[in-house]
């Protein structure tokens, strides 16, 4: 008997077995019974009748599909749970490799304890100027650059604290103007500020604000 006949064979037999089971009002079928207690039955001969009527048939109490869907399931969980883990690792080692990317919050969290050096010390009406005749130039000269400018305050903000000095004006507009911005822990200073008020700020260039107007970060009253 070939394998294809032997198997054809077990089907029919397992048939055989449902049907003794289903008169027997076990409801119960053969796929209900241990595989190998079946195979076993079926390799020494028992009929399909002796097998069913068999005492202590061994009944799963867990499907075969069950437990593959329940392999299948902590398989997926332990991917994800590596793929995250993998995610981690990246985001970590590229925080860890810039040093350009200390988000605002950081910087909030620790203000620098004592001041640095200053690069230079500028009116806001002429850093303003520089960044409007040439934003390139004026960069290479005070981008990322500790500075200290003096100007009129025109207007206080929020969120984070930001004070803007006048850089230029023409008929009593602003054309041109500095933006400051401050820490969380200079709020109590920036509140006392009005407009109209002459002030000394220290603070890094960080560019141009895209109007051609230059903006200072971590910034700080003298």
């Amino acid at each position: 008997m070939d394998f294809m006949q032997t198997q054809q064979s077990f089907a029919d037999w397992n048939t055989e077995v449902d049907r003794v089971l289903l008169a027997n009002g076990t409801g119960k079928r053969a796929g209900d019974i241990l595989m190998k207690a079946r195979m076993d039955a079926y390799r020494i001969g028992l009929t399909a009748e002796q097998f069913a009527n068999a005492p202590n048939l061994p009944f799963r109490t867990i499907s075969e599909k069950s437990v593959k869907v329940a392999r299948g399931c902590l398989w997926s969980t332990a991917v994800i749970g590596l793929l995250l883990f993998v995610l981690m690792l990246i985001g970590s080692s590229v925080l860890d490799g810039d040093p350009e990317l200390p988000t605002r919050a950081l910087q909030e969290s620790r203000p620098f304890d004592t001041m640095p050096e200053i690069n230079y010390v500028v009116t806001a009406e002429r850093l303003a100027k520089s960044y409007d005749e040439n934003a390139v130039a004026a960069n290479e000269t005070f981008l990322n650059k500790w500075i200290e400018v003096s100007g009129v305050a025109i207007r206080i903000e929020d969120a984070p604290p930001t004070i803007q000095l006048r850089g230029s004006e023409y008929a009593g507009i602003s054309l041109l103007r500095v933006t400051c911005e401050f820490e969380h822990a200079s709020r109590p200073q920036v509140s006392k500020v009005k407009p109209g008020d002459s002030v000394i700020i220290f603070g890094k260039v960080s560019g141009s604000t895209g109007t051609g107007s230059p903006a200072l970060i971590m910034c700080r009253l003298k």
